[in-house]
C-alpha cells in the first residue's frame, strides 16, 4: 500500500466522517435495513468506542487525515467468528484496491487473536461486491429473502397486544433512530426492530402475530414493513433483494 494512506483504529473525531462515507458510498436500497440511516447513529457510535467490552470492531483508512475508507465487524468470541457489518470507500477512491487493504489488516489482527471465521451478508444485486468476496474465497452458505410488505388491516382485538419496552423504545429511538420492541401477543414473546419510522421483522414469518402487524404500525406511527428472512408466507410484497450470507475460512 503506497505510504499516503494510513490504516488505523477508529477514534471519535472520525464518526461523522464514517457516517456520511457510509450513506454516500451504498445505494439506497442497501442501506434500507441498515442502523446507518439511523438520525443517532454516531452517538450510537461513539457510546460502542467508549465501551471497553464492545463487541464492535472499527477501522479507518486515511489519505492526510481523511477518512476514506471504513469497516466495521462485529465480534462473536464464542463461535470464533468475526462478522463484517460494513466495508466501505469513499466513492472518489473506489477501485485503488484500498477495500482489500483495510480488509487484509483486519483479517490478519483477527486470525492472530485466534478468530476461525469471517462472516458477511452481501444483495445478491451487489454484483461487483459479490464477485470481490467469491474470489477472496468465501463460500455462500444461505440465502434469505429482503422484501417490503403491504399489509391490509383487519378487525382484531387490541387488547390482546403487549409492547414490555415501550419507555426503553421510545428513548433510544429518540437518541440513536433505531431501536427494538419487545411485542407479547397471547403470552408469547416476538421482538421486531425499528430505524428511524420503519418496522423490520428478521429471520422467521410469525404466523400468529401477522395479523396485528399493521395494527402495531398505525399506533407507532410508522411508515413501511419489512421482512428479512427465509418464507414468503405473504399475499402482498415487493422483493428488494435477496441477501446472501458467506463465510471465510482463516488460514
Amino acid at each position: 500500500m503506497k505510504e499516503e494512506y494510513k490504516i488505523r483504529e477508529m477514534v471519535e473525531n472520525d464518526v461523522l466522517a464514517v457516517v456520511e462515507l457510509v450513506r454516500s458510498s451504498f445505494h439506497g436500497n442497501y442501506l434500507i435495513p441498515s442502523i446507518y440511516r439511523g438520525n443517532g447513529i454516531d452517538k450510537f457510535i461513539i457510546n460502542e468506542l467508549n465501551n471497553p467490552f464492545s463487541p464492535y470492531n472499527y477501522t479507518v483508512i486515511c489519505k492526510d487525515e481523511q477518512v476514506i475508507g471504513y469497516t466495521e465487524f462485529k465480534l462473536f468470541k464464542e463461535d470464533f467468528t468475526a462478522f463484517l457489518n460494513i466495508v466501505a470507500i469513499c466513492n472518489e477512491f473506489k477501485g485503488k484496491g484500498l477495500g482489500r487493504n483495510i480488509f487484509d489488516y483486519c483479517r490478519s489482527n483477527f486470525f492472530q487473536q485466534g478468530y476461525q471465521n469471517i462472516e458477511l451478508d452481501v444483495y445478491a444485486t451487489n454484483v461487483i461486491a459479490l464477485k470481490w468476496y467469491l474470489n477472496y474465497g468465501f463460500i455462500k452458505t444461505n440465502l434469505k429473502s429482503f422484501l417490503k410488505l403491504e399489509v391490509k388491516s383487519e378487525k382484531i382485538n387490541d387488547s390482546e397486544i403487549l409492547i414490555n419496552n415501550y419507555s426503553q423504545y421510545i428513548s433510544a429511538k429518540n437518541t440513536f433512530g433505531f431501536y427494538f420492541i419487545d411485542v407479547i401477543l397471547r403470552d408469547t414473546p416476538y421482538r421486531l426492530g425499528i430505524i428511524n419510522n420503519d418496522l423490520f421483522i428478521r429471520g422467521r414469518f410469525y404466523i400468529d402475530l401477522f395479523p396485528h402487524i399493521n395494527t402495531i404500525k398505525t399506533r407507532l406511527a410508522l411508515k413501511n414493513i419489512y421482512f428479512l428472512g427465509v418464507e414468503k408466507q405473504f399475499d402482498n410484497f415487493i422483493e428488494i433483494d435477496q441477501i446472501i450470507r458467506m463465510k471465510l475460512k482463516l488460514k
